[in-house]
């Protein structure tokens, strides 16, 4: 199936139409979450939504663009929590912040997307995986990793970390942070009592210079 294909037919401009794509994409995921995707059909979402398959049909070409466009619903959802999240990390404090402190902070942030309507994004991840449809995921990369190098840029973190570049460092944060949240087996590893603390070890000490062990100044 074409990118195309997977796109909105128009745009909503009318409140009346805006409601009505609303609608749909509420039922839609609804029956995701109870039924999953393969009995998620385009006449049970109309049902759900009170509206006819005609009018459905106006707004999307298929079931898997509405899906798509779930997708790019929630992740601008996440990226929201994420950075409200971000900036009161960088919020001046009036003390220093100890490197594994704002390490922690930032996971913190990244393990506070999975807060935004889990089941649907459990659904949507495991058993529609078409991340690579959805325009905002280069965006939503891009801006996660701009804060990362920002929050790295900070003279708090500077003074604790080894000379890197923060732009290099901030794409191996967000990727390796958001591979292990949303990878294929996360669900297992976050319900590991000692995830959380793992993970941060983990990326204070990349980001301590070499042969500088955990909580060492």
């Amino acid at each position: 199936m074409s990118d195309k294909e997977l796109g909105p037919r128009k745009a909503p401009r009318q409140k009346r139409a805006q409601v009505t794509v609303e609608a749909i994409l509420q039922a839609t995921a609804q029956l995701l979450i109870q039924h999953g995707y393969r009995k998620t059909s385009t006449n049970r979402i109309a049902q759900r939504a009170g509206v006819s398959v005609g009018s459905l049909y106006q707004y999307f070409p298929n079931r898997d663009a509405i899906v798509v466009a779930l997708f790019e619903d929630l992740a601008h959802k996440q990226m929201q929590v994420f950075e409200d999240s971000v900036a009161d990390l960088l919020e001046p404090r009036g003390r220093e912040i100890p490197l594994s402190d704002a390490v922690r902070g930032l996971i913190g942030a990244i393990l506070a997307t999975r807060t935004v309507e889990p089941d649907l994004s459990r659904i949507l991840l495991e058993e529609v995986g078409w991340t690579e449809h959805v325009n905002l995921v280069d965006e939503w990369t891009q801006r996660a990793t701009t804060l990362v190098a920002t929050a790295l840029r900070h003279p708090d973190a500077q003074e604790e970390m080894r000379a890197l570049d923060a732009d290099f460092a901030a794409s191996m944060i967000v990727q390796a942070g958001f591979g292990v949240l949303y990878g294929p087996r996360s669900e297992a590893l976050i319900a590991d009592p000692r995830f959380e603390e793992e993970l941060c070890l983990l990326i204070t000490c990349y980001l301590k210079p070499r042969g500088a062990g955990e909580g060492t100044s």
